[in-house]
């Protein structure tokens, strides 16, 4: 068959579902390819003469001319800035066919998943024992590269065939493999074990000349910091010091660099002289290990921003007993705010690891200073709060953090409260009006400028005093499995939530509540109506009304989410509540 006779399958599959690109005369083909420096691969250019983008399957789409050109030239200033050392964990199968590489640049994209970066790619640039135009698989998270296929005829048809024998299926508005959870579209090309064996065995030959080379770095580390200390003793420094202090003082020893790239790489790098190997983001243990087993300063740059990092400063420093840990200014977002790793994982709603900070003897009181250490900035407890994240709060208060929102529900006196957050960086606005009107009233010898300043001043306090205390009007609190929301500065509830009927979730055109969790009892909040049924599906609401149902609604802005939903789905009994379309994603996923 050919690419024509597969595409026919394909698009006739998505008929209906999915818009593709016009086809592509030969000029318009030839133009993009002035656009992309060189000629498409022969069966890429056929391609277009069919179809120019389009829906693919299992959320992957066929790139469209502009999308292959975007993507391959991000691609290859990508793959420059990568060398040998940094692919060392790159796994490529058959490793006679398919080059060892981040990214190559003789690959050509056409196929990408939405929002993700992975992708497949036709290989025009293959080893000696590969094959002109065969389909290899790349992307951002990925370690191993795989021959795919031999050519685009025969990546096609093998999906073509995958939809002809029914084992593809629409899953609402997206086509899905119908197989095991976590089976992707990769995995439809690479089923044969040879490749998981082949995989273990590079892999586990990479573990251990990596495990001998960091062991022979912080040796040398520790002999060069033991001459160092010694070299400074001997220029008259204090005989008792130790070598790991002096070595740690003294400008001569390299630190210890920790490089950290968004893309899932840390660069550890025990001397400017030696060569850097990697680690995953996320090996924080790797990290803290180099840091003990060395006695120089640490110095750590770049963006860190995976959820399972948090902390990993403070552990440092930990490690490091007593030697400085240097955090550069450009990254390591959002501790680069001031932030601890405290406050971090309370923002990503990571109880085990505020838990484990708690126990380490950090302080989760601690909040960084704002506007030039004007104002003080969020704590915690604050930040868990804005997010919504309940169990982070029952942690941090288990801890000793008391609740900083007064008022509780009736008859709930260790209840959660939640309070809509507001900015005090207007105060700081009120302030620096005074300061400014002082000024001018000193320059101009007049005591108009400072009445008339420090008016607004007192003006823009008053109204954020203001909207803070309408703030503390709304809100929400829970106590176990009870939940109230507060409107009005009235407390409404509670909802049993073991007992809820159904959940849904709406989103409003209101611009205060944005939001709407949608909560079906049997006794609690409004009738089933017109207003109160949005949100949920029609099965559901048919069903309330015949059980004469109430609908208890959660008003949110820009605030308790996703922490409630997730809280919510922890509580329901999936076997007596139903969960609509719309609220599966954050509430059923951590129930």
């Amino acid at each position: 068959m050919s690419i024509a006779e597969h595409i026919r399958v394909i698009t006739a599959f998505h008929e209906g579902r999915g818009d593709y690109g016009r086809p592509l005369v030969p000029s318009e083909v030839r133009r993009f390819e002035t656009e992309l420096g060189g000629p498409f691969p022969p069966e890429q250019a056929e391609l277009f003469g069919l179809v120019s983008g389009g829906p693919f399957l299992d959320g992957y789409r066929l790139l469209d001319p502009e999308g292959v050109i975007r993507e391959k030239q991000m691609w290859d200033e990508v793959g420059e800035d990568w060398d040998e050392e940094d692919e060392e964990d790159i796994v490529a199968y058959p490793p006679d066919q398919v080059a060892r590489k981040y990214w190559q640049i003789g690959w050509v994209p056409f196929l990408q998943e939405e929002g993700t970066g992975h992708g497949f790619a036709i290989d025009t640039a293959p080893l000696p024992n590969g094959r002109m135009g065969q389909i290899v698989n790349y992307g951002p998270d990925d370690d191993g590269r795989y021959l795919c296929a031999p050519s685009l005829e025969a990546f096609l048809g093998i999906i073509a065939t995958e939809i002809t024998a029914g084992r593809v299926e629409w899953d609402g508005d997206e086509c899905r493999l119908q197989a095991a959870e976590g089976y992707t579209l990769l995995h439809v090309f690479t089923k044969d074990p040879a490749i998981e064996a082949y995989e273990t065995q590079a892999r586990e030959e990479k573990k251990r000349a990596r495990e001998a080379r960091n062991q022979a770095q912080a040796q040398a580390a520790k002999e060069r910091a033991q001459a160092a200390a010694q070299a400074k003793a001997g220029q008259g420094g204090a005989a008792t010091a130790s070598p790991t202090t002096e070595a740690a003082a003294s400008p001569a020893v390299d630190p210890l660099t920790l490089q950290v790239h968004p893309d899932g790489r840390i660069i550890i790098r025990h001397s400017s002289s030696e060569p850097a190997h990697v680690e995953p983001l996320a090996s924080a243990e790797n990290w803290i290990r180099h840091a003990a087993t060395t006695a120089q300063p640490i110095q750590v740059s770049g963006p860190l921003s995976d959820e399972q990092v948090g902390g990993t400063i403070e552990r440092l420093r930990e490690a490091a007993r007593g030697r400085p840990v240097t955090v550069t200014d450009e990254a390591l977002e959002p501790l680069g705010k001031g932030w601890t790793g405290m406050m971090w994982a309370a923002w990503h709603g990571r109880t085990d690891l505020v838990k484990d900070l708690v126990a380490r003897g950090f302080d989760p009181r601690t909040a960084p200073r704002t506007f030039g250490g004007l104002l003080p900035g969020p704590t915690a407890y604050d930040l868990a709060m804005r997010r919504g994240h309940v169990p982070v709060l029952q942690a941090l208060r288990e801890a000793g953090v008391p609740n900083p929102v007064r008022g509780r529900p009736p008859g709930a006196p260790e209840a959660i409260v939640l309070r809509a957050a507001t900015p005090t960086w207007p105060y700081a606005v009120g302030v620096l009006a005074v300061v400014v009107g002082a000024v001018l009233a000193l320059v101009t010898r007049s005591w108009t400028p400072l009445i008339a300043l420090g008016l607004m001043g007192v003006m823009v306090a008053a109204l954020t005093a203001f909207i803070g205390a309408i703030a503390g009007g709304e809100g929400m609190a829970v106590d176990g499995s009870r939940l109230w929301t507060r409107r009005n500065f009235r407390w409404h509830g509670p909802v049993e939530l073991p007992d809820v009927l159904a959940v849904g979730l709406s989103e409003s055109a209101h611009v205060r509540s944005p939001t709407l969790l949608r909560l079906g009892t049997a006794d609690q909040g409004s009738p089933v109506g017109r207003l109160t049924s949005s949100g949920f599906d029609p099965d559901q609401v048919t069903q309330l009304k015949e059980r004469d149902g109430r609908v208890f609604t959660l008003h949110f802005g820009g605030h308790f989410r996703p922490g409630v939903e997730q809280y919510v789905g922890t509580q329901i009994d999936l076997d007596r509540t139903t969960v609509s379309e719309s609220a599966k994603q954050t509430v059923v996923r951590k129930g």
